[in-house]
């Protein structure tokens, strides 16, 4: 796997600690590193609880810009964006072999008006609508040129606006725009399992993402007053009843988790992760993210 598939795969929580530990200054260092550029403390922190999870540059030859309350200014195409958006933030990662963008954006469209605004504003040559498994609803993937995937996600929050989230992957030879005889598409969809129905479970938001070929990711927000060690059982259920194999399994109050092994069709080794994260402030709104990704070829 190359460093650059490396690095897109690697979105550390560690990268998260350590922003919430170093604040506001700009963090630089020659041929990498990490910098922190605009906005303030509110606009860094409303980022910092959207994105997740960010990319820990422990690679000198990856270089991360995060920009607060800003899209990046190297973006390899002039990317439209509904009236009345406004950016929460970005990521920006670059190493030798490419280049990849986390833009993360408020909208007041609805989902569909979202997509359907891409859909109709990216038609013309060099772009093109891809058709892949989990795109539509929620979700669109383009390609501009050859070379450069987007994958655009939007998802309603309850504060009446729309999460849009934008992936952005440019990457020589790429395997989910270039020009080849065998261009299927990403398995790692198919190998996310759906959540069961539980009772005393609500489900208020889900999507999925896909990372090329090599990741996909499925995340939901749920309402319960279940233990985390109860839902943690049922999702683990649900991924045994897929084909995984669990490797080990850990819950707390406010964070469970577990590690799964799989081998797809073709015999090839793949990794699954299911977290879940209750909220400090709620307890009953918890964060389910089970994401899947291609280890190499053995």
């Amino acid at each position: 796997m190359s460093r650059f598939r490396q690095s897109l795969t690697g979105l550390l929580l560690l990268g998260l600690v350590l922003l919430i530990l170093i604040g506001l200054p700009a963090l630089a260092q020659d041929g990498g590193g990490t910098q922190l550029i605009g906005g303030d403390e509110a606009g860094l922190r409303e980022f910092i609880l959207r994105a997740e999870g960010l990319l820990a540059a422990a690679n000198r030859d990856v270089a991360v810009t995060i920009r607060i309350e800003a899209l990046p200014e190297d973006l390899p195409f002039v990317l439209p964006l509904p009236e009345g958006s406004h950016p929460v933030g970005s990521i920006a990662i670059v190493s030798p072999d490419g280049r990849a963008y986390r833009l993360l954006i408020d909208t007041p469209l609805e989902p569909a008006a979202v997509l359907e605004f891409f859909t109709e504003t990216l038609a013309a040559s060099p772009w093109r609508l891809l058709e892949m498994p989990g795109s539509g609803g929620t979700n669109a993937m383009f390609c501009h040129g050859q070379d450069t995937s987007v994958n655009i996600n939007a998802l309603r929050l309850a504060t009446g606006t729309t999460d849009l989230q934008i992936y952005v992957n440019q990457e020589s030879g790429g395997v989910l725009c270039g020009d080849h005889a065998d261009n299927a598409p990403p398995l790692g969809p198919s190998l996310l399992p759906e959540l069961p129905a539980l009772p005393d479970v609500t489900v208020e938001s889900s999507a999925e993402y896909v990372f090329g070929t090599e990741m996909a990711v499925l995340a939901a927000g749920l309402r319960s007053d279940l233990p985390l060690a109860d839902l943690l059982a049922a999702y683990d259920a649900a991924l045994a009843d897929s084909g995984w194999t669990r490797v080990r399994s850990e819950s707390g109050t406010d964070l469970a988790s577990s590690t799964w092994t799989l081998a797809d069709p073709d015999g090839q080794p793949w990794e699954g992760v299911l977290t879940l994260t209750a909220s400090a402030a709620t307890p009953d709104r918890v964060q389910v993210q089970i994401s899947v990704r291609f280890l190499g070829e053995d």
